[in-house]
């Protein structure tokens, strides 16, 4: 005889299992711009390109000369 509980734990774990396993995790690429004096440079035009895939996204920095490129694949 099958037991409900033994069975009904084995599929809870099945379950949980795919989302870690098949999950592709993403980053962030973020950083400053200043210049050779040191000073910041507000709204500058930046690119993050992937080499492998040669795809590129575009930006531009804040008035700190921070940027960020959230939800960046791997590679």
């Amino acid at each position: 005889m099958v037991n409900f509980r033994t069975v009904l734990l084995s599929s809870l774990l099945l379950a949980s299992l795919p989302a870690g396993v098949w999950a592709q995790a993403t980053g962030q690429v973020s950083g400053q711009v200043v210049d050779p004096s040191g000073a910041v440079v507000p709204e500058a035009a930046i690119q993050l390109t992937n080499e492998g895939t040669n795809q590129s996204r575009n930006g531009k920095t804040a008035g700190d000369g921070f940027y960020t490129f959230a939800l960046v694949n791997p590679g």
